[in-house]
């Protein structure tokens, strides 16, 4: 098997990943970069846009919807990164059509192209990136990783670099139901001996759509910002549509408990403006005035523990020459649960760190004080679940929850922590052979006590 080298390699073909090579490239130019991976990231699915911060606000509502257990000194520092991702942005070429706001946001701060922002952005990153002679791209399934040597194994090739970057996306797909097109098998090749944080912390998007199939399509949740209403069977609205993610999966959960359905009613959006959205409705022959819904796993908060230059943490310390970003990370951006649309936002400010980190020695970090208002800010320990060696096996995709999935949400969403549900924890452990339910099972239990 043929042997190349290079001064970089990055894990992955998202936007977390394209933004690394982007940056690397503004520090040093010279730089042989090689991307690995295969091209149907999740970064294109994502369609409400991407957070600007230009208002200390941000860092309010942040905090706000992660109940207070985001990074505050973080968050300041991402409010200094704006003009970095503004220069960004005015260099690839990408333009909004417009301004919007979402659930959790008390303005309009969410730059938006249609309702296929990351898609947009995840193609000029590429244009851009492809223009360089000394970069490569290798799209292919990736077999394993050696952290310690910094190897990438393919079908053909194994790739060394002197720096190894990991970007390659979370683990919601491990749920049955999910709005996520792959299970991250390569998470767990890769990753043995790493130290996660809080794997528990899981967002369950509120409206994805409910017509059974697999992967369901997401609804964007900028919809509820331009009018939509979430109503029951008997039309009665029953959740505020501009609440955070999290508190509306969890009145959608507790609306199917009770037997009844939950619907998007779109009658007073413009949906010239969402045409994924509109292609949805028609292929499905669903009105508008009553789209149901239903909440699924779609992304994760927790993650690749990372030290404040995003180096892995390792069960032996900070691994010096490998590096994470994007969604794969927990680095305390988003806390329990994230704001809308704040996820290509950590990919480009991750990415840059990553990328200052990694050429300067250093992350070229810019902070400013930043008034947050009547937020308090509690101090919340976080939770740490070294890898162990459980047997990895693929959840059964399923049409509807399954009997896992619906457990888990019981658990994790509504906070059930009755003794029924924590026996079945307990017994999840002994007979559920999936690696990352195993792992976010018991990052739960440890973090309420009862492990």
């Amino acid at each position: 098997m043929e042997k190349l080298t290079f001064d970089v390699i990055v894990v992955g073909m998202g936007v977390s990943a394209l933004a690394t090579a982007y940056f690397l490239l503004k520090n040093d130019c010279s730089l042989r970069i090689c991307l690995v991976g295969l091209p149907d990231s999740q970064s294109k699915k994502a369609q409400g846009g991407i957070v600007v911060p230009e208002d200390q606000e941000w860092v309010s509502d942040t905090l706000k919807a992660s109940f207070f257990t985001a990074d505050i000194d973080l968050l300041k520092e991402v409010i200094g990164f704006t003009p970095v991702l503004k220069e960004t942005f005015e260099e690839i070429g990408f333009t909004a059509t417009e301004k919007r706001r979402e659930g959790g946001h008390r303005r309009r701060r969410i730059w938006a192209y249609k309702d296929y922002t990351g898609l947009k952005i995840t193609s000029l990153l590429f244009n851009y990136v492809r223009r360089f002679e000394n970069v490569r791209f290798f799209v292919s399934r990736v077999e394993g990783v050696d952290l310690e040597n910094r190897a990438v194994l393919t079908p053909s090739f194994v790739l060394v670099a002197d720096k190894l970057v990991l970007a390659f996306g979370g683990y919601a797909s491990s749920f049955a139901s999910t709005t996520n097109d792959f299970y991250p098998a390569l998470l767990h090749t890769a990753l043995k001996g790493v130290v996660f944080s809080n794997l528990d912390w899981i967002q369950f998007h509120p409206t994805a759509l409910s017509v059974g199939v697999t992967p369901l399509p997401l609804l964007t949740e900028a919809l509820r910002g331009e009018g939509a209403r979430l109503v029951d069977d008997d039309g009665v609205e029953f959740v505020d549509p501009l609440d955070n993610r999290f508190n509306v999966s969890r009145a959608i959960l507790e609306i199917e408990i009770s037997g009844k359905k939950a619907y998007l009613d779109l009658s007073r959006v413009d949906l010239d403006n969402f045409p994924q959205v509109l292609s949805f409705l028609e292929k499905f022959s669903i009105p508008k005035e009553k789209v149901p819904i239903t909440p699924v796993a779609h992304y994760t908060m927790g993650g690749v523990k990372v030290d404040s230059d995003f180096r892995v943490v390792s069960v032996g310390g900070i691994l010096a020459d490998v590096y994470a970003a994007g969604e794969l990370v927990y680095s305390g951006f988003h806390g329990k649960n994230r704001l809308a649309s704040n996820s290509l936002l950590e990919c480009f400010y991750s990415a840059w760190v990553v990328a200052n980190s990694l050429v300067n020695g250093g992350s070229a970090k810019m902070g400013v004080e930043v008034g947050v208002g009547d937020v308090v800010v509690a101090n919340k320990s976080r939770v740490d679940v070294e890898v162990e060696d459980y047997k990895f096996t693929a959840p059964i995709k399923s049409l509807l929850y399954d009997f896992y999935d619906l457990k888990m949400m019981q658990m994790l969403l509504l906070e059930m922590h009755t003794e029924k549900v924590l026996r079945w924890a307990r017994d999840f452990l002994e007979k559920r052979a999936d690696f990352w339910q195993n792992l976010i099972v018991a990052s739960h239990l440890k973090r309420i006590g009862c492990a």
